[in-house]
């Protein structure tokens, strides 16, 4: 389901998302809106195709399978590690936002169903420390 999500300025002087074309910056601020409120979503072309593009023909599953790609391999400046976790946790494949607290405030959020990723579980999960409060 999609979600009302914001975008920050300081998006535009990002240093990782400045390295990146222009449709891999739609595609990570598209993203937003299919991740579920912990910054989680499911790691599969055909869905993420349908749910990010779902009118632009000339976006093909491979094409945006290289832009997350991209993301989830992207660091500059002060960074540490990319944006964007692509990661497989019982069988199946999972994306996840690293910093999604930090880029989003959730209006009445909802626990996420999906497994928290496994190298990110010792930050604790995002959703909870943010909303907790």
């Amino acid at each position: 389901m999609a979600r009302i999500r914001t975008v920050k300025p300081s998006i535009r002087t990002s240093l990782p998302v400045a390295s990146w074309p222009f449709e891999v910056r739609l595609t990570w601020i598209y993203l937003w809106c299919y991740l579920d409120d912990a910054g989680r979503g499911l790691d599969d072309m055909r869905l993420l195709t349908a749910e990010l593009f779902p009118l632009d023909r000339s976006v093909t599953p491979a094409r945006l399978n290289k832009w997350l790609n991209l993301i989830a391999t992207t660091t500059a400046g002060d960074t540490k590690e990319p944006p964007l976790c692509r990661y497989e946790a019982a069988g199946r494949r999972y994306l996840h936002a690293v910093n999604w607290a930090e880029h989003q405030r959730i209006n009445r959020p909802q626990k996420s169903g999906l497994p928290e990723c496994p190298a990110h579980a010792e930050q604790g999960d995002s959703f909870t420390e943010s909303f907790s409060e």
